[in-house]
C-alpha cells in the first residue's frame, strides 16, 4: 500500500513523500533563540532598630521640644520612621502628643517610648525640682545702747577714802540682737573720756557664742572716741552679743567718774 504524505519544508513548499512500510517522523522547527528565565525581584531592606531623636541634654518645667524617630535598615541605611506611636510613662512629669511633641509639666522622671515597624525605643527624661529662691531676710533693726561704765581698777596712789562709782554703773555691759544669714549689721562703738583721766581704755567686742566676730581696744583722752562702723555677718542664725568694758583707767584726780559709751547697730553703713 502506498501512503502519500506531504512534508512541509522550511520555505513552506509541499513535497509528496511515498513510502512503503516506513515510519515517517515529522519534527517542528523554530528559528527563534531559547529564552532565559527571569531573575526573582530582590526584597526591600528590613527594619532592624528604632531610635528616638531630638531629646535635649537638659529639660525644664514648661519646656516643649519636637521629637522624631528613625529606623535602621539591614543595609545600614537610616530613614525617618513612619506611623510612630508615642507614649509617656508618667504624664504628671512629661506628656507627648501623637506627633511627638514632648512637654515637661512637672519634676521627676518619665520614660518616653516610641513604637514603629514592629520595633520599640525609649528614652528617660529627668527633671529636677527647682526651688524658688529664699526670700531675703528683713534688715536688722536699728538699735542704740548707751550707758555708763565704771573703771575696774583703782590707782595705788588714790586715797582709800576716794569715792567709787555708784553700784549701778557696771564695769562691763552686754547687749544682744538676732542676726541671720544674709543680714549685715554695722556696729559702731563710741566712748567719751573724761577730763579727770590720764588715760582710758575701753574694750568693745562682738561675738556669736564663743566665736569672736570683732573686737577692739580703744584708748583715748578727752572727748568722744569712735571705732566703726564694722560690718558683722554670720553663716547661721545667731544671737549676737556686743560687749563694752571699761577695764583700765588712770585718774588725774580723785573724782572717779564713770565713762559714757554708745553702741549703735544699723542695717546700713
Amino acid at each position: 500500500m502506498v501512503v502519500g504524505l506531504f512534508a512541509i519544508g522550511t520555505r513552506g513548499r509541499a513535497a509528496l513523500l511515498a513510502s512503503c512500510g516506513a515510519t515517517l517522523i515529522l519534527t517542528a522547527c523554530s528559528s527563534s533563540a531559547p529564552q532565559t528565565p527571569a531573575s526573582p525581584t530582590p526584597s526591600a531592606p528590613a527594619v532592624t532598630a528604632l531610635r528616638i531623636d531630638g531629646v535635649p541634654p537638659s529639660l525644664s518645667i514648661g519646656q516643649s521640644v519636637q521629637l522624631s524617630a528613625s529606623v535602621t535598615l539591614t543595609d545600614g541605611a537610616e530613614k525617618v520612621a513612619a506611623g510612630v506611636t508615642w507614649h509617656s510613662s508618667d504624664t504628671a512629669v512629661a506628656t507627648v502628643s501623637a506627633d511627638g511633641m514632648l512637654t515637661i509639666v512637672g519634676s521627676g522622671g518619665a520614660d518616653i517610648a516610641a513604637s514603629a515597624s514592629q520595633h520599640d525605643a525609649a528614652v528617660h527624661v529627668s527633671i529636677e525640682r527647682v526651688l524658688p529662691p529664699a526670700p531675703e531676710p528683713p534688715p536688722v533693726p536699728a538699735q542704740s545702747f548707751t550707758g555708763l561704765l565704771c573703771p575696774n581698777n583703782r590707782p595705788d596712789w588714790l586715797p582709800a577714802s576716794t569715792p567709787q562709782c555708784s553700784t549701778h554703773d557696771p564695769t562691763r555691759a552686754v547687749y544682744s540682737f538676732q542676726l541671720s544669714p544674709g543680714q549685715t549689721a554695722f556696729v559702731n562703738a563710741q566712748f567719751r573720756a573724761k577730763a579727770d583721766y590720764y588715760s582710758e581704755s575701753l574694750y568693745f567686742g562682738v561675738r556669736c557664742g564663743t566665736t569672736v566676730l570683732w573686737d577692739r581696744q580703744m584708748v583715748g583722752g578727752d572727748g568722744w572716741q569712735q571705732s566703726g562702723p564694722i560690718p558683722i555677718t554670720v553663716s547661721a542664725p545667731c544671737l549676737v552679743e556686743v560687749e563694752a568694758g571699761n577695764y583700765q583707767s588712770a585718774f588725774k584726780s580723785a573724782t572717779n567718774t564713770p565713762t559714757d559709751y554708745r553702741i549703735d547697730v544699723s542695717p546700713h553703713r
